[in-house]
């Protein structure tokens, strides 16, 4: 078992103005309890949560190969959890019930030691049944729990709701997206000098602010899929929730500290070497 002080609550608010690594979990986000277990969740109460439903867990996938706590641009791992409560199937076995678990980090640094940040950003459940229920049984299930759910390819799918600004941060990253470009075209006519390459790469971490405040306020999701056929030895559901925006702020912080690197170099300016000889 992970010790207790790894892992804790999920802290909120956003810091860093000119790094943006630090996020929020925002009050708008539907959190979907699948199996007990929440999005948002820190891996210590899931893993309580689902001991206590007689899960066992393996924890390697929190771990780098160092032994510390994965954190690389908000991937903060992964954790797969099985019932010890066995469905048994003529000469097989299977477990009853499986969870994957994957952690996303509020610190997107890399760097960050904080365990207040780490949280479940997606979480996928099976769970397998000997006696077969109906479709109209576990149906009825899924639309009781998951208030809003609608069906769609066979599916059952409900959203979360968007932050309550969502169109003012769009507009403001779309507008700041526009003024970046405008900007880089303009510098670029004439060849671009080294101060406006310093402004452009500052105006992209500017609009990878705007981008990261963008895609946090997207709305998380639920899927979930029964399956019941006749020639199977039992049936099946398959319920995933997420917080899908996170692969693309995982993304947006890897641009941004790719271009936070060339800033740096950028303005520390030519690096001339006088000990160097040449013949020509």
């Amino acid at each position: 078992m992970l010790k207790t002080t790894l892992f804790a609550a999920v802290s909120v608010g956003f810091a860093g103005a000119a790094s943006a690594q630090i996020l929020e979990i925002e009050d708008h986000h539907e959190r979907f309890d699948v199996a007990g277990v929440k999005l948002g969740d820190t891996p210590d109460d899931a893993i309580a949560t689902l001991k206590d439903r007689g899960y066992e867990c393996d924890f390697r996938g929190l771990m780098g190969a160092d032994g510390a706590p994965v954190n690389e641009h908000g991937n903060a791992g992964y954790m797969r959890c099985k019932t010890t409560e066995m469905l048994e199937v003529g000469r097989r076995s299977y477990a009853r019930g499986e969870m994957d678990l994957f952690f996303g980090n509020l610190d997107l640094s890399g760097t960050g030691t904080d365990a207040s940040k780490v949280f479940v950003q997606k979480m996928v459940f099976k769970e397998r049944y000997g006696d077969k229920p109906n479709l109209d049984t576990m149906h009825a299930r899924i639309q009781s729990k998951y208030t809003g759910a609608e069906r769609s390819q066979g599916k059952w799918i409900a959203f979360g709701k968007s932050a309550p600004d969502q169109e003012a941060r769009e507009d403001a990253y779309r507008a700041k997206v526009q003024s970046c470009a405008e900007y880089r075209n303009e510098a670029r006519r004439d060849g671009t000098t080294r101060d406006e390459r310093i402004k452009i790469l500052e105006c992209a971490l500017e609009r990878a602010e705007l981008n990261y405040s963008f895609m946090i306020g997207h709305p998380t999701q639920m899927t979930a899929k029964y399956s019941n056929r006749p020639t199977d030895e039992y049936s099946t559901i398959e319920i995933t929730a997420e917080w899908p925006a996170w692969l693309r702020v995982q993304q947006i912080h890897v641009d941004a500290f790719n271009n936070s690197k060339s800033l740096e170099a950028a303005k520390a300016g030519p690096q001339i070497d006088e000990d160097v000889e040449t013949t020509f």
